[in-house]
């Protein structure tokens, strides 16, 4: 029984320090993220959307089976 009243005390205690309090606040940000940051993580995730895209355009002819082999028996 002792430990069980025990574990019922302390739970709520450690919940408190282990689930920091947030608010949802509009307004500026706490933390600002300088421009060039802005612009670096821009660019990264523009070449990453567009870089799948590209390559099968770029190897298009190898997805559809052509090769110069096969084009020069044609």
């Amino acid at each position: 029984m002792f430990g069980v009243r025990t574990v019922i005390q302390t739970a709520p205690r450690i919940c408190r320090f282990a689930v920091p309090k947030r608010t949802l606040v509009s307004g500026p940000p706490g933390i600002r993220i300088p421009f060039p940051e802005k612009v670096a993580h821009g660019l990264a995730i523009a070449v990453g959307v567009c870089a799948t895209p590209l390559w099968v355009m770029h190897h298009l002819k190898d997805y559809r089976g052509a090769t110069e082999e096969n084009e020069d028996e044609e």
